[in-house]
């Protein structure tokens, strides 16, 4: 279970996606959704953009990437299709980037 300032955070970035989705002229579920740590969140900064990042912790990983996923309405989201959290680290991130988007 979702702590309610985990929930709040979430449903927060998944307005966020909403929104920046709506002003860059994409649906919002074009977005890509992967689990990176803090260099390959700034090599997918630097790659695309737009880019939405949320620090997440391994224990709220899987709860956090469902609740986004199934706001943003992704039609088949299988368990194969799910990224793989980050074990070796406490604390990632959940990057949202349009894979389309290149800067």
């Amino acid at each position: 279970m979702i702590s309610s300032t985990i929930n709040t955070k979430t449903r927060t970035y998944i307005f966020e996606l909403q929104n920046c989705a709506g002003e860059f002229g994409f649906k919002t579920n074009s977005w890509k959704l992967d689990f990176a740590t803090d260099l390959e969140k700034k090599n997918i900064e630097k790659e695309f953009h737009p880019t939405l990042s949320m620090q997440v912790s391994s224990a709220n990983s899987v709860a956090v990437f469902d609740m986004v996923s199934s706001a943003l309405t992704y039609p088949d989201l299988s368990a194969a299709h799910q990224p793989v959290p980050i074990q070796a680290v406490d604390d990632f991130f959940l990057v949202a980037f349009h894979p389309d988007r290149k800067r």
